[in-house]
């Protein structure tokens, strides 16, 4: 298993929460969807399939994005599937499309060693930069009426790039067998009031 210390994890899980909202609204957003406008491309579910519509974005890093969680790695042969309720890496393949969260569970086992780490701070700083993108194209005011709209604990929009950062440089510092030195404690983000 890919060993993630609780603080780390438990961090991720709160940051990647309201991600994956802040993705959801940007989906809806009525002037157009952002993360087409990003760059990303859309594959909805087929015929009379239920299920998350997946949004591919290829660059230096392939990130394929759904409600349920995401995708990264160099190639959609080798990376990493985060569930959005659990932040814990798995080894993932995306040879097929997939339209809902039991398919990748089923097949990808817990990612292991610092090659996952690595790629896990990798993809948490491509969030750091979408989130920047969007506050500097859209505005804080975008972000927070959108967090307005989800009744849940919400950190505050300008905060989650800066978050990002820290949680991605908190992965290269912890070893294939735990935290190098002393752990790092999880601290609670700005959270709007």
């Amino acid at each position: 298993m890919c060993l993630l210390p609780d603080s780390l994890r438990r961090e991720g899980q709160v940051l990647l929460h309201q991600q994956c909202w802040n993705w959801g609204y940007d989906v809806r957003r009525p002037e157009g969807n952002i993360l087409i406008e990003y760059g990303f491309t859309r594959v909805r579910p087929p015929g009379t399939v239920q299920g998350s519509s997946q949004y591919t974005w290829n660059g230096p890093l392939t990130v394929r994005l759904w409600g349920f969680g995401f995708f990264a790695g160099r190639t959609l042969d080798r990376g990493i599937h985060v569930n959005r309720y659990e932040f814990l890496p798995r080894l993932a393949k995306m040879d097929q499309d997939v339209w809902e969260p039991a398919v990748l569970q089923s097949q990808c086992p817990h990612a292991r060693g610092r090659a996952c780490l690595g790629l896990l701070a990798t993809a948490l700083r491509w969030m750091r930069d979408y989130e920047a993108w969007v506050l500097r194209q859209c505005g804080v005011q975008y972000r927070r009426r959108a967090l307005a709209q989800w009744n849940k604990p919400c950190i505050l929009p300008e905060a989650m790039p800066v978050l990002w950062d820290r949680l991605a440089h908190a992965l290269q510092d912890t070893g294939p067998a735990g935290p190098r030195g002393k752990p790092r404690q999880f601290s609670p983000p700005p959270m709007l009031p």
